[in-house]
């Protein structure tokens, strides 16, 4: 159990580092990555995904970030909004509106839904300009 929760922490700690855009987030990463992989708990490995996923979008490695957020849980919104943010970089514009379609509209038990609903509505709604 302490070694669930230390895990976590390391997850958390890094998503935060990288929403205030500092440079300790890929070293957080690459110390969660041993750690999660050492136990193949399948939430972990999404979440180590997601994380990477996340790193990946913020350096502006969007193949990667798509490759990353598709191996991450596809039954949370957040993912879904990332895969959405992420797809446009990677040439799948067409894809990241359907992805954002997914996010806004989801239909599930989430705690993360409130977060990207707005979000995702406004990037699908938004007319594209040429």
């Amino acid at each position: 159990m302490k070694e669930g929760t230390h895990r976590q922490s390391l997850f958390d700690a890094a998503r935060v580092a990288l929403a205030k855009s500092t440079s300790r987030a890929p070293r957080r990463k690459r110390r969660n990555t041993p750690a999660v992989a050492a136990g193949q708990r399948p939430f972990e490995v999404r979440q180590s995904h997601e994380l990477a996923g996340r790193i990946a979008l913020a350096e502006k490695n969007y193949k990667l970030a798509v490759t990353e957020l598709r191996r991450a849980n596809d039954q949370d919104p957040r993912v879904l909004y990332l895969t959405a943010l992420a797809l446009p970089g990677a040439g799948e514009a067409q894809k990241a509106k359907e992805v954002g379609a997914r996010a806004a509209d989801f239909n599930g038990l989430s705690a993360t839904y409130g977060y990207v609903r707005g979000k995702a509505k406004a990037m699908i709604t938004t007319p594209k300009r040429d």
